[in-house]
């Protein structure tokens, strides 16, 4: 078993390089599992789609979940989620895991946890702009809230499992990277609002780079992702923050779901 764990923005052509990784260690007895969240190209694919697409028959899983690395290096207990359409794979990861700080569940949808795990850091952008511009802990909880939903749409539309956004690659995930500074993300957002110098540590901001691919993936399904383009908006400086706020709140009435 190898795994795999790639930032799209480090690298100026992911898929070279996985593809090289991969033929190092490939044989018919290596499984992989892939430690990167995010979007793995541009128009919205995951890293789990485009393996799959070049190596058809190698067994792969996606760890994901409420996991910030420093806690885990310090044995610090936590949750995390192994998907795999492999179930056997997935659960005998998990199975290494047993007895340790680290508990793994097992799931069968990697791609609404990929899904997940790139459009939560996105949402952890937002949840750090309202921190910075003191908006208060409804407006945080809210924004939350309503990013699951969109996240969970997504994830249906794309053909994963509705309920994966309300698991631990999901909600579970996105509560902790919006929890606070200690996330890049959010960080990123508390700087940005404030006029901080933020451009150096652009390159370590996942959401920066998902953004983009979660918005073409959408346009794509031809499904809405209101609060995901508000943040674009006011990344790419395309609206005064208020105003785009503002058409947040006043969107048509609609059902919660």
């Amino acid at each position: 078993m190898i795994s795999l764990n790639v930032l799209p923005s480090f690298v100026a052509k992911p898929f070279e390089v996985i593809t090289k990784l991969i033929l190092s260690f490939f044989n018919e007895n290596i499984s992989l599992v892939i430690t990167s969240k995010g979007f793995a190209t541009m128009d919205g694919k995951t890293f789990n789609e485009i393996i799959k697409d070049e190596f058809p028959t190698l067994k792969t899983g996606i760890l994901t979940g409420p996991t910030f690395a420093d806690e885990i290096a310090n044995n610090l207990p936590a949750a995390a989620v192994l998907a795999s359409n492999d179930i056997a794979l997935a659960n005998s990861i998990c199975s290494l895991f047993q007895n340790s700080c680290l508990r793994l569940y097992q799931s069968n949808d990697p791609v609404g946890a990929s899904i997940a795990g790139a459009v939560k850091n996105i949402i952890a952008i937002g949840a750090g702009m309202i921190e910075g511009l003191n908006l208060g802990d409804n407006a945080k909880a809210a924004l939350i809230t309503r990013g699951i939903s969109e996240t969970s749409r997504l994830i249906k539309t794309s053909g994963g499992n509705y309920n994966t956004a309300f698991g631990l690659a999901g909600i579970g995930d996105m509560s902790l990277t919006c929890s606070g500074p200690h996330s890049r993300n959010m960080a990123y957002g508390i700087n940005l609002v404030k006029g901080n110098n933020a451009t150096n540590t652009l390159d370590l901001v996942e959401g920066v780079n998902a953004i983009g691919a979660a918005i073409a993936l959408a346009e794509k399904l031809k499904i809405e992702l209101p609060i995901v383009n508000a943040i674009n908006q006011i990344l790419n400086k395309k609206g005064n923050i208020k105003e785009i706020i503002s058409q947040l709140l006043s969107r048509p009435i609609k059902d919660e779901f």
